[in-house]
């Protein structure tokens, strides 16, 4: 029998030169960043990293960027960011007109803003040549800023995904080499709530909590609306100076920041909700991490037991969010949140996000419309994808669990709330007394079905299902 010939050494060496380079433009070049505060997809070029056009085909360069630009979730809004001003090897103008000739309508379309970090004076000769040919509303939403903290203070995008340092994950999540003081943005959870061991919950979170509390159910899009990036970026300059004026002068950190830090003109409840998600979303470790999805997706396909169809008058929905939360309760929570602090976060936020949606009709913010916002800061991992299928509203586990914090709160954390104890929480959160006691109208600690009611071995005398809360409107599931 003939065997078949192999294929010729050019060939081989070609098909293992673009599968080297695919790699390396997916680790180095072009890759996803997380996502913005709209769950649009932040995709960086860092052109620091590109390959020598005279050692490769820039042709083949070109190609293998479009390949994997095509695998990045262009198809939806999307957002870029380019870096790499001292980049060694710089294609020529032709090579720049035939990727903006290549790239697809929808590519076009669907970027909603290009920031350029830094651009040297070739780049500025590049974009004067694109001028020519490239059309003004695309050209119009491209933006050079001169340095790179003004992403975050300007247009309110995270620095959390991009790959700037070799820092490695020990030394980053080490409390004992993290500097204290910092910003709490972006440092480990252990190190913001070791500043104020008593409090519970990081000052960064309380700060937010105490004007959300206050004015948050008063305003229209809560979590939604987008305030003014220059207040976002105020508000968050007056949380790091007050963290930092107390590690200069060695005084006692406060139990809280300041509220006032984020008191801007009109706005404080919307500037408090987004520093809020981007101060989750920002933790170096995020809350759910990609080896949790397979866990959090058993809250999707969970079916109901015969005593959570005969406690609830066998109504279905009740049946499931009944059999959700003693899946979350029994198993769950103490696999997936094993952190004491992560876990008074979540219970702290999952109490603020029910009092909030319990007045959708005022801030037309529903538990699905919170859920869309909120879910995703939880979360992060290599893959944006799979990040948004395991949030989505009523379909991903994260979604679901979310969802199901706000119907059931009381149930999945009022036993947390009272472990941290009640009035250490509320001294905690900036004086917001009156506040919090509208929350304890709305959301109270302590179960009127009773602390177990979830449990498979219920008492048959118990209420039947959440309307004895008044929380039937909020059920998802």
């Amino acid at each position: 029998m003939l065997e078949p010939s192999p294929p010729p050494a050019s060939l081989l060496h070609a098909a293992s030169t673009k599968q080297e380079l695919t790699l390396h433009v997916k680790e180095h070049v072009l890759y996803p960043a997380g996502l913005d505060h709209d769950g649009r997809v932040i995709l960086v070029f860092c052109a620091t990293h590109l390959a020598d056009p005279t050692i490769l085909p820039p042709d083949l360069i070109l190609e293998v960027l479009l390949a994997t630009l095509n695998t990045l979730g262009t198809n939806r809004p999307y957002m870029a960011v380019v870096v790499g001003h001292d980049a060694p090897h710089r294609p020529g103008m032709r090579w720049f007109y035939k990727a903006y000739k290549q790239l697809t309508y929808a590519h076009r379309k669907n970027l909603k803003a290009m920031y350029l970090v830094q651009p040297s004076t070739w780049m500025r000769l590049v974009l004067d040549f694109m001028r020519a040919f490239v059309n003004p509303k695309f050209y119009a939403k491209v933006h050079t800023l001169n340095r790179l903290a003004d992403l975050p203070m300007q247009h309110g995008l995270s620095l959390a995904g991009l790959r700037l340092s070799a820092a490695t994950p020990d030394d980053a999540l080490d409390p004992s080499t993290y500097p204290r003081g910092a910003s709490e943005f972006a440092a480990p959870l252990a190190v913001s709530v070791s500043t104020t061991p008593t409090a519970f919950l990081p000052r960064t979170w309380r700060a937010c909590a105490s004007v959300l509390v206050a004015r948050g159910a008063q305003v229209e899009g809560i979590f939604r609306r987008p305030p003014r990036f220059t207040d976002v970026g105020a508000a968050k300059l007056a949380l790091d100076a007050a963290a930092l004026d107390a590690a200069l002068t060695g005084s006692t950190p406060p139990a809280s920041f300041p509220s006032s830090a984020l008191s801007v003109p009109g706005d404080a409840p919307l500037v408090a909700a987004v520093l809020l998600t981007r101060w989750l979303r920002d933790l170096p470790t995020p809350i759910f991490p990609p080896d949790t999805y397979p866990s959090l997706r058993t809250m999707e396909t969970v079916e109901p037991s015969p005593t959570d169809l005969r406690v609830t008058g066998n109504d279905p929905a009740r049946a499931v969010t009944r059999a959700r939360v003693r899946l979350w309760r029994a198993r769950l929570r103490d696999d997936l949140v094993p952190g004491v602090h992560a876990r008074y976060v979540l219970a702290a936020t999952g109490r603020v996000l029910a009092y909030v949606a319990r007045h959708a009709d005022v801030t037309r913010m529903t538990p699905r419309n919170l859920t869309t916002v909120v879910a995703p800061a939880l979360v992060r991992g290599p893959n944006p994808i799979a990040d948004l299928a395991i949030t989505a509203p009523e379909a991903g586990g994260v979604g679901v669990l979310v969802a199901l914090w706000m119907a059931e709160w009381t149930a999945c954390w009022g036993d947390v709330w009272r472990e941290m104890g009640d009035e250490a929480v509320r001294a905690a959160v900036d004086g917001e007394v009156d506040a919090w006691q509208r929350v304890d109208e709305e959301v109270p600690v302590e179960d009127p079905r009773g602390n177990g009611w979830w449990e498979d071995g219920v008492r048959s005398g118990m209420p039947a299902h959440s309307d004895d809360l008044g929380m039937s409107r909020l059920m998802i599931g």
